[in-house]
């Protein structure tokens, strides 16, 4: 048998497009951070030069064609580095192009450094030389792409001298060679932070592969773990991974923690309904951490929309419960209960051309009832513990009096609704345990009386899921969506309405799918909640 020149690896890359040293995106992000500050440096001094040079003639005794020559290239200089500060916070233009531009403008800087030391009868090394080794910090580089912009820097240096030569009316020291030709010098030496860089983005890379993914930025680190932002090495389609590091797994409970990670991907990889996330993929990378993998999704969770845009209409309300339900549902006819419904466990999304998409996420709690067939699979869920988040219990899960099933997650979703609906938690605490309480024990009121217009059949409706005994609540999860799509509604909210809303209010925002940094503010990135408290 022949056996084939190349490997399945090298397959991949050739298909990829992408060469194995690639920076990671994250890496790739901070060198334009870098790149940015550089760029605000120039501009000051750009505009400082030009001052300057108007002022030259007469205090420092320039030539005025000197010095109008002079004000004319820091004047570009202005102009090219205020329209690439403004690319860069305009977040339009994708990061490799950036840094791609970025070596033109070393050349541009590069021959308007060399002007200005003339003008200023600077001698020794060119500040040139230097510009030239400091650019591959701050933009790295493959080597081809460094040595090219280096030499070019190199070469209009001696450019930038014969002009100014050749406009000088005053007697100029004899032409010393030397700088120029330790520009070139340096040129080839700056492939060595070019070098460098690969090797360190070689090294992230590889430390960054689960399986056939590869990590690209880190989205949020919680008490369960971490969430990155990733990619399928050779179909290259987005991912967001959990995972759970070596070291997390030390602690007393690691046994605890194992069983509920591999839970949540298995409850997840069984379920079907399209608003629950889609799980791809599950395993143990090679330094052990543990992992599994789901869709991306371009959204944002409910606890940060109604924080951002205060409370929702009702029938926006419905629209997004319904969805809500619908996944339940699934996990609840497959005997799952999920024990964290929440807001901040619940994105919408934009799909295509479906707004307000809903997908529950984060069965880290989820549990087996004891009817399902699937029982005989539970593994320790810490028993005696009160799992879940507080604001958002049954009563039985704090008191015990109940079994925990389905009407648990009804209990949650009558807590959502009032949340959606009012701003508000049903019930306010200083503690937890206060909290959890009040949930068990004190009786709530109408969403209503909280101040906001909400029609009478959906107030009655959010009261009866968070009735104290189970089976005063509705007792299923379709039962209830049928219910509320009863609920008598001036103008119900559409498909239509959601795409006018985010087009009016999201479209610039940088949901899970944009790791770019919006520079000038803090960086901006909606966290998909996957992260177990």
């Amino acid at each position: 048998m022949t056996t084939l020149p190349v490997t399945l690896a090298d397959v991949a890359q050739r298909i990829s497009g992408t060469h194995d040293s690639a920076m990671p995106d994250d890496l790739r992000q901070a060198a334009v951070l870098r790149l940015y500050v550089l760029l605000k440096i120039m501009f000051f001094v750009h505009a400082a030069a030009v001052l300057l040079n108007l002022v030259g003639p007469g205090m420092f005794g320039w030539s005025r064609g000197c010095a109008l020559l002079g004000a004319i290239e820091h004047g570009f200089g202005l102009v090219i580095t205020g329209a690439f500060l403004a690319s860069i916070r305009r977040g339009r233009t994708e990061a490799e192009t950036l840094l791609n531009w970025a070596l033109g403008y070393q050349v541009v800087t590069c021959f308007v450094a060399a002007y200005a030391e003339q003008m200023q009868g600077v001698g020794g090394i060119s500040i040139v030389a230097v510009l030239i080794l400091m650019f591959p910090l701050f933009v790295p580089r493959d080597v081809k792409k460094t040595l090219l912009a280096g030499v070019l820097s190199a070469a209009v240096a001696p450019i930038a001298v014969l002009l100014f030569r050749s406009m000088a009316t005053r007697a100029l020291p004899a032409f010393d060679v030397v700088p120029l030709v330790l520009n070139f010098v340096f040129a080839g030496f700056a492939v060595v932070p070019s070098k460098v860089m690969a090797h360190l983005a070689r090294q992230v890379k590889s430390a960054r592969r689960m399986g056939a993914y590869e990590l690209t930025s880190k989205l949020g680190a919680g008490g369960m773990g971490e969430v990155w932002r990733a990619r399928h090495r050779l179909l290259r389609r987005p991912a967001a991974i959990k995972l759970i590091r070596p070291e997390a797994l030390g602690r007393s409970d690691a046994n605890l923690v194992l069983s509920r990670f591999e839970r949540e991907a298995q409850a997840t990889a069984g379920l079907e309904s399209p608003h629950t996330v889609e799980l791809y993929d599950f395993g143990v990378a090679q330094d052990n951490s543990l992992y599994y993998v789901m869709e991306l999704l371009n959204g944002q969770n409910l606890e940060s929309h109604v924080a951002e845009f205060g409370p929702m209409p009702p029938e926006r309300v419905i629209y997004i419960l319904r969805q809500v339900l619908d996944s339940l549902d699934d996990a609840h006819s497959r005997g799952l209960v999920h024990r964290d419904v929440k807001p901040a466990n619940i994105l919408i999304c934009r799909k295509g051309r479906q707004y307000d998409f809903v997908k529950v996420v984060d069965f880290g709690l989820v549990r087996i009832t004891a009817d399902s067939e699937r029982a005989s699979q539970i593994t320790e869920t810490g028993e005696g513990k009160i799992l879940g988040t507080p604001a958002y219990l049954a009563p039985e899960s704090v008191t015990g009096s109940d079994p925990v099933d389905g009407r648990s997650d009804l209990y949650a979703v009558g807590c959502v609704a009032y949340f959606l609906l009012t701003g508000h938690n049903v019930f306010e605490a200083n503690s937890p345990m206060t909290m959890a309480v009040a949930h068990a024990t004190e009786t709530p009121s109408a969403p209503s009386s909280r101040g906001v217009s909400v029609p009478r059949e959906l107030d009655a409706l959010v009261l009866k899921c968070l009735r104290k005994r189970p089976g005063e609540r509705p007792a299923e999860a379709y039962g209830l969506s049928q219910e509320l799509a009863l609920v008598p509604l001036d103008r119900p909210w559409s498909n239509e309405r959601a795409e006018e809303f985010w087009n009016g209010n999201l479209s610039d925002k940088a949901f899970l799918q944009a790791t770019k940094t919006v520079i000038g503010e803090a960086p901006t990135a909606i966290i998909e909640p996957m992260l177990s408290a």
